[in-house]
């Protein structure tokens, strides 16, 4: 047996012993990922989204243990486990627009492109390889052990190799296509806070959104009348997902405003019965999403219908979650409008104040 066929099930079990830690570390991308890989609803569950990470860290380990019965019977799972990904991938390749994978959680830009299908074929042809030799009484202890001192110094070069290549090819965020963001003048960045609480109201920007109709409105159109809470993100991810639920939570809870999803630079992606795109919006090139300076996705802000940011924009799904609370809490807190609306306080209507969050009576219509 060739001393380098060991290669085959240490990578494997790297790769899935890493592929288990993310998916675990971010169970929402997976479930999101089995979504819009279009699987079965009965797959889409947060059993499933734990399991599957519990079993790969598993077949990790299984690949690694000595013993003839053990070493084909891991050989062979990670064959079929791995198939299926590859089958998975190469449906979605004709998928518009093409979504994540999901294979390793959340890391890096897992957009499904040609060289994701040339990747999970390597692995598909190394759990071959691998199947071969355990049926011929190969397992990794036991080629280790049979390892000369140039064997070591080979199996240590590989490693070498793969760590240099992760870090060159991998090693940083993923640029997502569209320039920098310009801060708005004057305007808080995302998730900023003030010393002394107050939000700082800035101007709403020029920003152009387009509905799914293809109709566009301004962002100044948009909140003319009512106060508009808009969610924006740039990726199928399960961040963006949980953001969309989030939303769905909440809409019933905020009668007196309006809520928006708003895709930036990706499409608006088509209406299921779970994830209806009813009253949702797209940001041709991210522009507005730039311009708002929301520093990245999913990220919230809340548009007043005098012309001014009330809210945000705050960034993440635990911030958003939290910015839907004080939205309406001051909602809640807000006085009844006086009864004669030409007697208003000298100096313009009252402001109500929870944070980040600053509404007055003309941000809503009942």
């Amino acid at each position: 047996m060739i001393a380098a066929v060991v290669l085959a099930p240490v990578m494997l079990a790297v790769v899935l012993a890493v592929s288990g830690v993310a998916k675990w570390r971010n169970r929402d991308a997976t479930r999101s990922a089995i979504r819009l890989l279009g699987l079965p609803p009965v797959l889409q569950t947060a059993f499933v989204a734990k399991a599957l990470p519990v079993s790969e860290g598993a077949l990790a380990l299984a690949l690694l243990l000595p013993g003839r019965p053990i070493a084909i019977m891991a050989a062979a799972a990670a064959l079929i486990l791995f198939l299926i990904y590859w089958v998975l991938v190469a449906r979605a390749m004709t998928f518009k627009p093409r979504p994540t994978c999901g294979c390793f959680g959340s890391i890096g830009d897992q957009t499904i492109r040609g060289r994701t299908v040339v990747r999970n074929t390597l692995f598909v042809a190394s759990a071959a390889v691998w199947l071969w030799a355990t049926t011929r009484g190969a397992s990794v202890p036991g080629l280790l052990a049979g390892l000369s001192t140039t064997g070591w110094l080979w199996l240590l070069g590989a490693a070498l190799v793969a760590v240099v290549t992760v870090l060159v090819v991998g090693g940083g965020p993923k640029a997502t296509g569209t320039p920098a963001p310009r801060p708005m003048t004057n305007a808080p960045s995302a998730n900023e806070e003030f010393e002394d609480e107050d939000y700082v109201r800035v101007p709403t920007p020029h920003g152009l959104l387009v509905d799914a109709a293809g109709k566009p409105v301004t962002l100044l159109e948009l909140s003319a009348q009512r106060a508009q809470l808009l969610i924006f993100a740039n990726c199928y991810c399960g961040p963006t997902y949980a953001a969309w639920d989030l939303l769905k939570q909440w809409a019933p809870q905020l009668p007196a405003i309006d809520l928006h999803m708003v895709f930036a630079v990706v499409p608006i992606p088509e209406a299921s019965t779970e994830y209806p795109t009813e009253g949702a919006l797209y940001d041709h090139q991210g522009l507005t999403w730039l311009s708002l300076h929301t520093g990245g996705s999913p990220a919230a802000v809340l548009l007043g219908a005098d012309g001014y940011l009330a809210g945000g924009p705050v960034l993440g799904v635990d911030e958003i979650s939290e910015f839907f609370e004080e939205v309406a809490d001051a909602l809640r807190d807000m006085p009844a409008p006086p009864p004669q609306p030409a007697a208003s306080t000298p100096g313009g209507p009252p402001v109500v104040s929870t944070g980040a969050v600053t509404i007055i009576p003309g941000d809503v219509v009942p």
